[in-house]
């Protein structure tokens, strides 16, 4: 199952809920940093990086949590795939720490 699948099932399944239509995972907000984009977040670093950037080169991405030197966690197609797959890996871990709780006893 991707990413975007993943986090479909997560949303559906939070948002049948009291926080219907109430609720939205702010979009990453990228700035570029040589020919890396880099969106920073409460959880940590989202990084993309393009291994030939003026032809749409392989884009590789990094995610939050990841410690530097550490291998690419995926390789999309281009630099708007691999935005995409974090803004979803994002979105399902905010999504599931809201789920937790309000299905939980309230305890973080």
């Amino acid at each position: 199952m991707s990413a975007p699948e993943r986090i479909g099932l997560i949303q559906d399944d939070f948002l049948d809920g009291m926080w219907a239509g109430r609720v939205r995972v702010r979009p990453l907000e990228w700035r570029s940093i040589g020919r890396d984009r880099v969106a920073k977040t409460m959880i940590g670093e989202y990084v993309v990086s393009l291994d030939v950037f003026q032809v749409g080169g392989t884009a590789y991405l990094w995610v939050a949590g990841q410690v530097d030197g550490d291998d690419h966690h995926s390789e999309h197609e281009n630099m708007q795939a691999a935005k995409a797959a974090a803004q979803a890996d994002y979105e399902a871990r905010i999504l599931a720490a809201l789920r937790a709780l309000e299905q939980g006893d309230g305890k973080p």
